[in-house]
């Protein structure tokens, strides 16, 4: 097939370089060199230039001599060490950029091409393996064979940190196999064992330092998030190593064999989580320091507590048993935490929001409260296993709001202006009766059918209405939200919701924590914030990107924005001084409606009932003050181990797959 020639043609003798690599005749460098008239150095930026103008043609199988030109910039590489390679960094990049793009998103050329897309893929891996060469200056052991490269940098090279960057900027290095098709991880399992054996055999320093070298560079390909293994690889490595505990003990001391024995069993151990061993949540649940048990005498504790309650008021709690009151949640839910209620009052709309109240049956300090403490909330991992703040038996039963039972709750009132202001407010401790248990399936549907048959429908279109002015008035923005649910949430709770009855739960939730936060920031209570905080520099910077993408609404830009948002953005933290949440565009934020998972919902509810409903002196507000500062404290530093712990379980969980 005739070639079309790209290159600007004043420049001729690029193009009589780039006729020469079309060639079937494989060159010597030199001699490309001497035919093309170029120095090796200036050659190499030439090759590139070329390598970058192809890669944009719609048929790359036309040009697929350009795998060619990796060779000669390897052998540049290696001949020129004074060579600057960062003037060649740009072209490089926008080179791996443009095929990472047609990869992606050019369906009509390369999704239809098969040709192209092998050589496109090629091409991104050689790219890859010159990026790596180069930036960190291994150009000696580029040879155009990426495996050498990683293979010298973690046997020979060494460098912890040289090898976390590049897998992290290369994260599929962790599943490359050598020229035997054997993967990475079996070679570094094997020279770990081999160190192993060394060390408990002749007790040498130096062979401590390289077991806790492979240990570390071992850990770093288990959780790369790219990393995968077959069945075939894991049960290969597990014999490797129920073969070397069966060395004679003869060939080590008591102490020594001993040692080996354990060291194995812990590397045994780590590679187990994968594949059919997943589920050893309680292992690894240890490993990240979280409580997958209760303590006998908490649960004992509670029976001295545990009292259902009872269709009456008393001093304490307001019976609510008038209103009728709904619940919307999954079809799967089994914890039932809030409920709600509305009804109209002339122009106004009462919107109750009623929380179940644990506290009432879990005195502050006692053992179940520890419990529920050191967890600091339940863990859902995915749709097969939770690991609960609370007792299940306790958080299903007694605390769940389930229709027709009397329950203990905390009732939070807002009355809703008809622009949707909230007038007026008002926090009681109740005993309710839900009237009706609705999943988001069954609301919908009375929401599309848009008529009643009873006052739990009614109750249902009041809801809606009132959310729809909340929503309104409180002008949480539509991007802000949904990058607050970037942010992965190990508790359960709901998302933004994207069918109407969703959505009356994550207003009527997001309203009643805001003006709870609001409320105890007005009045100096001692409480516990959900805090966003964004410099003015990053507010600016994505203000401009969001005005830019306002009007159009593109999809995929709008994608983008959110990424970028969520990226810049800090964690939300908890604090006893409120500075507002960002995230959600508001100047106030708390939790306080998910006390059976959140153990800072339970701390809020202790402190009302301290401040708001008994009204206490001022020693006691300030020990209240000190302990919710130092729950706090506590929370946030488990929130990164948790969330760990959630995504190893996950990532190891849907590793292992059998080969097809």
């Amino acid at each position: 097939m005739e070639k079309r020639y790209m290159m600007n043609t004043r420049d001729l003798k690029i193009v009589e370089l780039q006729r020469l690599l079309e060639e079937d005749e494989d060159y010597s460098l030199e001699e490309l060199s001497k035919a093309s008239d170029y120095k090796p150095r200036t050659l190499a930026k030439k090759l590139l230039i070329i390598l970058n103008t192809v890669v944009r043609e719609p048929v790359l199988a036309d040009y697929s001599y350009i795998v060619k030109i990796f060779p000669y910039i390897s052998e540049i590489l290696q001949k020129n060490e004074h060579l600057e390679f960062e003037n060649l960094v740009p072209i490089i990049n926008a080179t791996h950029d443009t095929l990472h793009r047609r990869l992606h998103d050019d369906e009509d050329i390369i999704h239809q091409d098969e040709e192209s897309r092998t050589i496109a893929k090629q091409c991104i891996n050689l790219i890859e393996e010159l990026k790596i060469a180069g930036l960190y200056d291994f150009r000696n052991h580029y040879y155009g064979d990426k495996y050498s490269l990683i293979s010298y940098l973690i046997f020979e090279q060494r460098n912890t940190s040289f090898i976390k960057e590049i897998i992290k900027s290369f994260p599929y290095l962790v599943n490359i196999t050598d020229e035997f098709h054997e993967p990475l991880v079996v070679n570094v399992i094997d020279a770990y064992l081999d160190e192993l054996y060394s060390y408990t055999k002749y007790h040498s320093l130096s062979d401590v330092g390289n077991i806790l070298y492979f240990d570390k560079v071992l850990d770093m390909i288990l959780s790369s998030p790219k990393f995968s293994i077959d069945y075939e690889t894991r049960n290969k490595i597990l014999n490797k190593i129920k073969t070397r505990k069966k060395t004679p003990n003869t060939d080590f001391s008591d102490i020594g064999y001993s040692k080996f024995q354990s060291e194995l069993s812990k590397l045994e151990d780590k590679m187990s989580f994968f594949g059919k061993e997943y589920g050893s949540v309680k292992k690894l649940a240890k490993r990240y320091g979280v409580s997958t048990q209760f303590d006998s005498s908490a649960l004992g504790e509670f029976t001295w507590y545990a009292k259902e309650a009872k269709p009456e008021s008393d001093q304490h709690h307001q019976l609510l048993t008038s209103l009728c009151i709904v619940s919307i949640d999954g079809d799967n839910t089994k914890e039932i935490d809030d409920a709600l209620s509305a009804h109209i009052e002339g122009d106004q709309i009462i919107l109750g929001v009623h929380i179940a109240d644990p506290c009432e049956m879990i005195p502050q300090n006692s053992q179940l409260d520890y419990e529920a403490r050191l967890r600091t909330s339940s863990i859902y991992i995915d749709s097969e296993y939770m690991i609960p703040m609370l007792p299940s038996e306790l958080t299903e039963d007694y605390f769940s709001l389930n229709q027709g039972k009397y329950r203990y709750a905390r009732s939070y009132f807002f009355w809703i202006e008809p622009d949707g202001s909230i007038s007026k407010e008002k926090f009681i401790k109740s005993i309710i009766q839900v009237n009706r248990n609705l999943t988001y399936s069954q609301a919908n549907y009375i929401l599309n059918a848009g008529s009643s048959t009873c006052a739990a429908d009614d109750t249902l279109f009041a809801l809606s209405a009132a959310t729809n002015l909340l929503s309104k008035k409180m002008n949480i923005d539509n991007l802000y939200e949904e990058v607050k649910h970037t942010e992965q949430d190990i508790t359960g709770s709901r998302i933004s919701g994207v069918t109407a009855a969703e959505r009356i739960v994550e207003i009527a939730m997001t309203a009643a924590n805001h003006q709870i936060a609001r409320y105890a920031n007005r009045h100096h209570m001692p409480f516990i914030y959900r805090n966003h905080t964004v410099d003015e520099e990053t507010k600016r910077h994505l203000q401009q990107l969001k005005d830019g993408i306002q009007a159009s609404r593109d999809t995929a830009e709008m994608k983008q924005f959110l990424e970028h948002m969520a990226n810049l953005m800090p964690k939300a933290v908890y604090d006893t001084i409120n500075k507002g949440h960002t995230g959600m565009g508001l100047d106030a934020y708390s939790h306080n409606t998910s006390p059976i998972r959140r153990y800072v919902d339970m701390a809020n509810n202790y402190a009302m009932d301290e401040w708001y409903f008994r009204q206490p002196d001022n020693a006691i507000i300030y020990s209240l003050e000190s302990e919710l500062s130092m729950i706090a404290q506590e929370v946030n530093a488990k929130q990164e181990p948790l969330l760990d712990f959630v995504k190893t379980y996950v990532h190891r969980k849907n590793l292992c797959k059998p080969k097809k």
